[in-house]
C-alpha cells in the first residue's frame, strides 16, 4: 500500500502542501512547479505559495534544471524540485516465477546498481531468496555501502492489505512455507517489506512513466503469470483484502485449458507466456521457440497466434475500461512490454467492445522500464516508505 503523508493541519493550504510535497517526492529525478500545477490540478499560484513554505522548512530543495521547458521563461532551464539526498542506500527486489532482479538506489530513489538473473522461484523459493540477498550485498558493495536503510521485494502473489501476509495462488504455496521478510531481513540486517510485483510495476508507471501525467490508469503485467496493478485518483487501489486485479484468473473459455488456480479457461491459460509457448509449439520447431525470448519471435504464424491471445486480452480489458475509465493502459512484463502483435490486438479489442466515449478515452502502451517495471516500482516503494519513517 502507497503510505501517505497526513497534514500536519486540517486547513486546505497544508494539504494542498502535504499533497506537493508527496508529488515532489514521488520524482527523484526532480519536477518543475508547472509539472507540479498540472499533476496536482492546483493554481500556479497556490503551487508558489506551498513551494515557498516547503522550501523555507527545509523539507525539498531546488536545483537547477537541464534544459528549457514550460514555465521556465525565456528559453531559462526550468527549476527542479526534488528532496534532499539523504546518507545511505535502499534495495529494491523483484522474485518473478522464473527470474530473480535486485536494484539499488540512493534515498532519492535514483537507481546506482541492478541486476537480473533467471531463477526458477516457483518451485524454490528458499533458494531464491539467497540468491536476491547475495545480489544485494554484492550491488550494495559496488556503490561502496553495506547494510541498506530499507528493502522491498515484490513477489507474484496478492499481499493482504492489514497483515502484510502474503495471499498466495493455489500453485505458489511455497511462499507460505517460508518467512520472506525474516529470511531477507537476517540476511540484508534491514527493514523488509512484501508488495505484489504487478502493483509494484503501476508505481513505477505512477511515479516515473506512461501514468506520471494521469490520475487513472491501469498497468497489466503479463508474463508466467497475469496480473494487474490499479491507480484511481492518484493512489494504488488494492481492494477489500489486497486481491484486486488478480484479472489472470478472470473466465475467459468455459471449456479452456486448466489453469494453475484449478479453474479451466483463466486468461493466464492462453496469454501468459508460459501459454503462448505452449501455444507456439503447434507452429513452431521446439527448438526454435527454447531458444528465442517471446518478443524475437516474428515468424508469421507466430504472429497470428500474438493476436489471437491479444484480442482475448482485450476482451478482458474492456471491462476494466467500461469500470473503471482509465486514460492509460499499460502493457509489461515478458509479453506486454515485448509484443507489438499483443498490444495492438488489445487495442484493436478495446476500440471494438467498449462504449465509445471510454474508447476515445484510453490509450494502449507499454511499460515504461520494460521489464524492470517492477523492481523500478521496489525501489519507488521504499523511497516512499524510508521517507515516511525519516518524518
Amino acid at each position: 500500500m502507497i503510505p501517505e503523508r497526513s497534514a500536519t493541519s486540517p486547513g486546505p493550504r497544508s494539504r494542498t502542501r502535504e499533497q506537493i510535497y508527496w508529488r515532489i517526492a514521488n520524482a527523484p529525478d526532480g519536477v518543475t512547479r508547472h509539472e507540479l500545477a498540472d499533476l496536482c490540478g492546483i493554481s500556479r499560484s497556490g503551487v508558489t505559495h506551498a513551494v515557498a513554505r516547503l522550501l523555507a522548512d527545509h523539507r525539498v530543495i531546488e536545483d537547477s534544471g537541464t534544459g528549457s521547458g514550460p514555465g521556465s521563461g525565456s528559453g531559462r532551464p526550468p527549476a527542479l524540485l526534488r528532496l534532499p539526498t539523504r546518507p545511505g542506500n535502499l534495495v529494491g527486489i523483484d522474485f518473478g516465477h522464473q527470474h530473480v532482479a535486485v536494484a539499488v538506489s540512493d534515498t532519492r530513489g535514483r537507481i546506482l546498481r541492478q541486476r537480473r538473473t533467471q531463477h526458477d522461484v516457483d518451485h524454490a523459493v528458499s533458494r531464491a531468496i539467497d540468491v536476491a540477498a547475495a545480489m544485494a550485498t554484492e550491488l550494495m558493495g559496488e556503490v561502496g555501502a553495506s547494510t541498506p536503510e530499507l528493502t522491498v521485494a515484490g513477489i507474484p502473489c496478492p499481499i493482504n492489505r492489514e497483515s502484510g501476509a502474503v495471499i498466495p495462488p493455489r500453485s505458489l504455496t511455497g511462499w507460505l512455507d517460508v518467512d520472506a521478510v525474516a529470511e531477507l531481513a537476517a540476511r540484508l540486517g534491514c527493514p523488509v517489506h512484501l508488495a505484489n510485483d504487478a502493483s509494484l510495476g503501476s508505481l513505477a508507471e505512477l511515479r516515473r512513466g506512461a501514468g506520471r501525467m494521469h490520475r487513472d490508469f491501469v498497468y497489466v503485467k503479463i508474463s508466467h503469470g497475469i496480473g494487474a496493478g490499479i491507480v484511481l485518483d492518484g493512489k494504488l487501489r488494492q481492494g477489500a483484502i489486497g486481491i484486486a486485479g488478480e484479472i489472470g484468473h478472470i473466465s475467459v473459455r468455459r471449456d479452456g485449458d486448466l489453469c494453475r488456480c484449478g479453474a479451466r479457461g483463466c486468461l493466464e491459460t492462453v496469454a501468459s507466456s508460459s501459454a503462448l509457448r505452449r501455444a507456439l509449439a503447434s507452429v513452431m520447431p521446439p527448438s526454435a521457440i527454447e531458444t528465442q525470448t517471446i518478443g524475437s519471435i516474428t515468424e508469421p504464424a507466430a504472429t497470428r497466434v500474438f493476436l489471437e491471445a491479444g484480442a482475448t486480452l482485450g476482451r478482458t480489458l474492456c471491462t476494466l475500461c467500461d469500470a473503471l475509465n482509465p486514460a492509460v493502459i499499460v502493457l509489461g512484463g515478458e509479453v506486454g512490454s515485448t509484443v507489438p502483435a499483443i498490444l495492438q490486438a488489445a487495442q484493436q479489442a478495446i476500440s471494438a467492445h467498449t462504449q465509445p466515449a471510454t474508447t476515445t478515452g484510453v490509450a494502449v502502451t507499454t511499460a515504461t522500464f520494460g521489464q524492470d517495471n517492477e523492481v523500478t516500482g521496489a525501489i519507488a516503494h521504499a523511497t516512499i516508505l524510508a521517507q515516511a519513517a525519516a518524518g
